[in-house]
């Protein structure tokens, strides 16, 4: 039953992203690395790199 709720949970905060354009945990307190745009490229593709090396 965790696993359920938990894997629904996940949907409806994609919803909630949807609808009030916000990201993360709260609005004020998104629980979001601050990280530069390079640095999230960065870390983009070293988990795009890790994925392919399977």
């Amino acid at each position: 039953m965790n696993v359920e709720t938990s894997r629904h949970s996940g949907h409806i905060d994609i919803i909630r992203e949807l609808i009030d354009g916000s990201t993360g945990l709260y609005r004020d307190n998104t629980n979001i690395p601050a990280y530069e745009p390079a640095a999230w490229a960065a870390l983009q593709e070293k988990i795009r790199n890790a994925s392919h090396s399977r």
